[in-house]
This record gives C-alpha cells, sequence and structure tokens, in this order.
C-alpha cells in the first residue's frame, strides 16, 4: 500500500547507494576487471528498487509513469534537457578499451543515471513535499552537487572537482525543476544516463575546449530550470508534489 516517504527513506536509499558503488569499485580492483562488480550491483541495484516501489505501489508516485500526458509545447520539447544530455558529443569519440569493458562501463552508467535521478530527485524531492518548489530544488541541487566534492578524497584534482561540482548542481537544478513541475522522472534519467555513458567516449585531448562546453550547458542547465520554475502548474494535470493521506 502506497504510504508516506520521508527524509529517512531517501537517507537510506542513499546510504546504502554509496556503500555499494565504493564496494563494488574495490571488488573490481581486486579482480583486475574494471567496472565488472559496478556494473552487476548497479544493475541489482536498479532491480531492486523497482521491485520495491512497485510492490508498495510507488511507481507512479515517485514519476516512473507515462510521458504522453506531459505539454511539451510549454516544456519547451525538452531541447535543454536533449542539449545537456548529448553535450559529451560535441568533443568527437574516442574508443579506449576492449568492447567488453566498454559495455560493461556503459550499463553502469545507464545504471547511475536511474538511480542518482531516483534518489536525489524522486526521493529527495517527495520527503520535501511540504517546502517550496524552490526550496526543494535547491536543496536537492546543493545536496547532488555537493556529494561530488568526495572526488578529490580519490585524488581528483581540485580544479575539474570544482568545475564538475557546478556541472552538476546546474544539472541537479534543472532536473528538480522538471520534476517539480511535472512529477515524471524518466526524461530525467534518460538524460542523466546519456550524459553519463557519452562521458565514455569524449577524447582526453578535448580539455583544453571542454571549459567552453561546460559552461554552456551550465548556464542552459540553470536557465531552464529557473524557467519551469517560474513557469505556472497549468502545464501538467497533476499536482507538483501530490500528498498521500
Amino acid at each position: 500500500m502506497k504510504t508516506k516517504k520521508g527524509f529517512g527513506f531517501f537517507m537510506i536509499w542513499l546510504i546504502i547507494y554509496l556503500i555499494m558503488i565504493n564496494a563494488s569499485t574495490v571488488l573490481s580492483q581486486a579482480v583486475g576487471i574494471n567496472n565488472l562488480f559496478t556494473a552487476v550491483f548497479e544493475c541489482l541495484f536498479v532491480i531492486v528498487m523497482l521491485l520495491y516501489l512497485k510492490k508498495h505501489q510507488l511507481l507512479t508516485y515517485y514519476g516512473l509513469k507515462p510521458l504522453n500526458k506531459m505539454n511539451y509545447q510549454k516544456l519547451l520539447y525538452l531541447i535543454p534537457l536533449i542539449i545537456y544530455g548529448s553535450s559529451n558529443l560535441w568533443y568527437g569519440i574516442h574508443l579506449d578499451g576492449t568492447l567488453d569493458q566498454l559495455l560493461l562501463i556503459t550499463v553502469s552508467m545507464l545504471c547511475v543515471g536511474f538511480a542518482e535521478e531516483m534518489i536525489f530527485r524522486s526521493f529527495l524531492i517527495k520527503s520535501l513535499r511540504h517546502k517550496r518548489d524552490i526550496t526543494a530544488v535547491s536543496v536537492s541541487a546543493v545536496l547532488f552537487g555537493g556529494l561530488h566534492l568526495l572526488n578529490v578524497l580519490g585524488g581528483a584534482d581540485l580544479f575539474l572537482t570544482l568545475l564538475q561540482v557546478l556541472n552538476t548542481t546546474a544539472f541537479g537544478f534543472m532536473c528538480a525543476a522538471f520534476y517539480c513541475k511535472t512529477n515524471h522522472i524518466l526524461p530525467c534519467i534518460l538524460c542523466h544516463g546519456l550524459y553519463n555513458t557519452f562521458d565514455i567516449f569524449m577524447p582526453t585531448e578535448s580539455l583544453d575546449v571542454m571549459f567552453l562546453g561546460e559552461a554552456i550547458v551550465i548556464i542552459i542547465a540553470f536557465a531552464y530550470g529557473i524557467y519551469l520554475i517560474k513557469t505556472d502548474n497549468s502545464m501538467i494535470k497533476t499536482p507538483c508534489i501530490p500528498i498521500i493521506d
């Protein structure tokens, strides 16, 4: 039966996800096959999440539903999401690794898109359903972006990490606003998954022009998020954050 889920529900899924990601990375490195356990664990995580939501009749509540009732004109035909999701293709395509490796990391990245959108958008924003839209959107964006600061602990370059934090915060802002206004999460999942997947094939020599591309998608993401927040709720047929009694 459907029940209200609060902030604790979001935290439980987030903690399980973080533990799983770190454990699977260590296991993959231990056996010498990159992304092996990451891909397997990510798939299992997604399957378990879907089964749980289906069992408790929460798929629709958390935005996993058909897309035919959205007002695509007012949503600008999802063009900003399409631009962002495909932006890593701007730099060209570079295949590095065996077909098996590329398949494993592609599966992993697609599952990451699903898991993170469900956790940071669906679960978190629903837990903030009594807050104003801008509050829920901002909290989702800042938490999602800030989490990427942990990459510094893994030895990532500080400047590139800060750029990633700004990028993911902008992306989180856009997707949170989209979800808040439409109660649909699938477009955000697809955008997230494709962006991560295309990042695999981005040539490393493109770093010198990457900053311009990053600036463009960051501006687009923030602008689209603001547009969505300021647009009235007549763009959809259901309330922004429905409350289940």
